[in-house]
């Protein structure tokens, strides 16, 4: 009990951006193996549940909010993540089937995926050179971009889109945004341009390339 010297809690307000930063990664990386390797996720890491040991490692503490995950709706749901950072919209739409999110019984896997793709894409004009006689731009012309996406736009349409196909929202699925909203929240602290979504990228292409399932080998 004496090696966990330090409440996170009040700890965090004190430490140096780059040991906040490292910490709140190491907790995203925790997040992440708890979904693929023991399928059990704290759904509760605030800063009064964590603790960082005397030699730096961190510790959760508190788990009467626990989440148990089917290995298939975790790797979906991470796979999911992976397709929306790389703006693959209809992979997207395939995972949010797998995840019981979407019927796909009852709703078109290409109409959800054009809806999101819309929902991240923007119209803005072209440059100079690429069209139109005088200067070479065209102002009446535009060409889509799809925008950056982060865990607020993301969960910004998830909401919008799931009004208008019913979306399901899987207790797993509930869990794992209450367990990212305060890692968030640190990682901005300490460095206002956190994404967690990016953080999260290559902890589940490296754990999802090696597995040998389904999503893995797909992506």
């Amino acid at each position: 009990a004496q090696d966990f010297v330090f409440l996170f809690f009040f700890f965090f307000l004190f430490l140096p951006r780059q040991r906040l930063l490292g910490l709140t990664r190491m907790a995203v990386q925790c997040t992440i193996t708890q979904l693929l390797i023991s399928n059990v996720l704290h759904g509760d890491p605030h800063g009064g549940n964590l603790l960082m040991t005397s030699d730096g490692r961190l510790a959760y503490l508190d788990f009467g909010v626990l989440c148990r995950v089917d290995p298939k709706h975790a790797r979906a749901l991470l796979a999911f993540s992976v397709h929306a950072i790389n703006g693959d919209f209809e992979e997207l739409a395939r995972d949010l089937a797998d995840m019981e999110v979407v019927d796909a019984s009852k709703h078109s896997i290409e109409a959800v995926a054009n809806d999101f793709k819309q929902e991240f894409t923007t119209s803005s004009p072209l440059v100079d050179g690429e069209d139109g006689a005088e200067g070479g731009k065209d102002p009446a012309s535009s060409s889509p971009n799809v925008v950056v996406i982060d865990q607020m736009a993301l969960n910004n349409a998830m909401v919008k889109l799931g009004y208008k196909y019913s979306f399901g929202v899987p207790p797993y699925y509930t869990a794992l945004i209450r367990a990212l909203a305060p890692l968030e929240g640190y990682g901005r602290r300490a460095d206002p341009h956190f994404d967690i979504l990016g953080e999260c990228y290559p902890l589940i292409m490296r754990q999802m390339c090696f597995d040998g399932s389904k999503q893995g080998k797909k992506i």
